[in-house]
């Protein structure tokens, strides 16, 4: 799994319209800061597969599974 994360990191970091990337480093944890605002991050959270949104890593609600 960390490597798989790894990799997803360095792929997002190379798309236009992510402005920030943060991984711990270990383990399969990203966050992700989208260009646009608000609507871009809901535009991006309608389509993963799994996600947990969060405005801080205190805040961790429910795993959302689409």
């Amino acid at each position: 799994m960390e490597h798989n994360a790894g990799i997803l990191v360095e792929r997002l970091r190379q798309h236009p319209g992510v402005a920030e990337v943060r991984s711990p480093g270990r383990g399969a944890m990203v966050a992700v800061i989208v260009r646009g605002g608000a609507p871009a991050a809901d535009a991006v959270c309608a389509v993963v597969r799994i996600v947990l949104p969060a405005t801080t890593a205190t805040v961790m609600p429910a795993a959302r599974r689409t």
